[in-house]
């Protein structure tokens, strides 16, 4: 199956998604795990979750389930409609995977470029600036 492919053979139609994500404190309606047991997809209901949910009941697993999953294969959850970045996930560095290149326009950016002999370019150079007119500013401020 291609990509979400394996969402039109699930058993969790119909059912109100409210009912995927329980408050705190209250558990799985009864409904959700049944239509779960014996779905043809929860595989990859499952694999989908361990990539990119970090709330609600999906592929027959809790939030917790999923994050003990995730530590035990050395799963990174990236969420990038929710910005979840890292939720779950205690066991590896905050922050961008090694190799990525950060964004132009940040520090990150500009420290990065620098640290690579890279010619720095006008958005870095802008932050940078800026980044040392607030901190005479500040020091200023302390005399």
């Amino acid at each position: 199956m291609n990509n979400m492919d394996w969402l039109d053979k699930k058993n969790c139609e119909g059912i109100p998604v409210s009912l995927f994500y329980p408050g705190q404190g209250q558990s799985i309606h009864q409904r959700v795990v049944d239509a779960c047991a014996d779905c043809p997809v929860k595989f990859e209901c499952l694999d989908h979750a361990l990539r990119y949910e970090g709330f609600g009941y999906w592929g027959g697993t809790t939030e917790k389930e999923r994050q003990r999953l995730r530590k035990a294969r050395g799963i990174r959850l990236n969420s990038p409609s929710t910005g979840l970045g890292n939720i779950g996930n205690k066991t590896r560095r905050e922050g961008r995977p090694r190799g990525k290149r950060p964004p132009c326009g940040t520090m990150q950016g500009y420290n990065y470029e620098q640290r690579h002999r890279i010619p720095i370019c006008d958005s870095c150079k802008f932050v940078r600036s800026e980044y040392n007119r607030k901190r005479t500013q500040e020091k200023k401020q302390k005399i």
